[in-house]
């Protein structure tokens, strides 16, 4: 009997080189359960941090997901639809818990969808004040660059709200730090952006309605604008809204929102500008019968990594306003600064008429302020 030497040479390298291909990967495993029933949890999604890489449990609530060769380290990311998103470093056969999201308890109501948002603009239209009327304001953002604070803004004002419910917005005095970031990415500062969040569920369309308590409905719609989803709680029988929730912060980098040149350390960059989601939540009050804002507080991720991906630059942006108090009337504004809707309070013709900060009376403690105000100066 001959045997082809050469051709069994081949056969041999090339069996050595895909198991040094297999072996050389990684395996992550484990097992996914639900943290109450401790039930595996099947077809839920698992991504290996922005690599694209991923997987989706099996009927056991079991998950494999191969890595390639030198893949950096990321955390494994779990989502399903009726639980809460969870991330977790993990080397192999782990168990991971995921816990329910509430809605899982709550009555589902699916009848008469397009009457609820009826029911919601009717409620809105009937609280309305039908006279003019004025909001104090106190208003602070913050801009974080890889973790680190970079900039912070404070100001009081008031907001002008007409009988046709048309806001004008004055500023009194602002303030802010200087601006510490290594990068540059352009972010409009206004409020008048901040009051569009309510607007856009006017035109909307209702994709469930859920009763949480005998007092309180969850209506949860999607805008006809720009396909957000927002989480409208309201009150049972009345359909008085008391909060507005929207929420799709996130770490891809799959939303890219514009292709630009940015700026690093002095020099311009070819970079790209990835839109990583926003949360926004607002709070109403009601006051002799009528509805008004209470508190809009928004945040919004951004990251900006160069077209040879050597640099990556993950921004967080912060922003508060808070209704201090209401009154009739317009006061002299012969002080104060009107806030167009294409103005931007990084504007330094935005003038500070306030002498002194430390006679205000802030009525709000500010979250991390001592910790930014360290390392930052006004």
């Amino acid at each position: 009997m001959k045997f082809n030497f050469p051709n069994q040479r081949v056969f041999v390298l090339l069996f050595l080189f895909l198991t040094t291909s297999i072996f050389s990967q990684k395996a992550l495993t484990g097992k996914l359960l639900d943290i109450e029933t401790l039930l595996p949890i099947d077809d839920a999604n698992i991504y290996y941090g922005d690599t694209g890489i991923g997987t989706v449990t099996n009927a056991e609530g079991v998950f494999e997901v191969i890595l390639p060769p030198n893949t950096p380290k990321q955390a494994l990311y779990f989502s399903h639809v009726n639980y809460k998103t969870t991330s977790v470093f993990i080397k192999k056969d782990e168990t991971i818990y995921l816990e329910p999201n509430i809605h899982q308890l709550e009555e589902v109501v699916l009848l008469n969808l397009p009457n609820a948002l009826d029911l919601l603009m009717k409620s809105m239209q009937q609280n309305r004040s039908e006279k003019s009327y004025c909001e104090q304001f106190f208003y602070k953002e913050f801009l974080k660059e890889n973790e680190e604070y970079i900039n912070y803004v404070e100001a009081l004002g008031l907001t002008y709200v007409n009988s046709r419910n048309v806001r004008d917005v004055y500023v009194r005095g602002k303030r802010q730090t200087e601006n510490k970031s290594a990068g540059f990415v352009k972010f409009s500062s206004n409020i008048h952006n901040l009051f569009k969040n309510v607007d856009l569920i006017k035109r909307s369309e209702v994709i469930s309605r859920r009763l949480l308590d005998n007092k309180t409905y969850k209506i949860t719609l999607q805008s006809l604008e720009n396909n957000k989803v927002y989480d409208v709680y309201a009150e049972k029988g009345t359909y008085n809204i008391l909060k507005i929730i929207s929420d799709d912060l996130n770490d891809q980098l799959t939303t890219r929102s514009s292709s630009q040149r940015g700026y690093y350390k002095a020099q311009f960059i070819n970079a790209n500008i990835y839109r990583q989601g926003s949360r926004v939540e607002i709070d109403f009050k009601f006051i002799k019968g009528k509805q008004y804002i209470s508190k809009i507080d928004y945040k919004l991720k951004v990251c900006m990594v160069s077209n040879d991906q050597l640099i990556k630059l993950n921004y967080f942006w912060d922003r508060l306003y808070l209704n201090t108090g209401l009154y009739e009337g317009l006061p002299n504004l012969d002080n104060y600064t009107r806030l167009t809707e294409k103005s931007n309070f990084f504007e330094k013709d935005i003038t500070n008429n306030i002498l002194d900060w430390s006679a205000e009376n802030r009525v709000l403690p500010l979250d991390h302020e001592m910790e930014i105000l360290n390392d930052l100066h006004w």
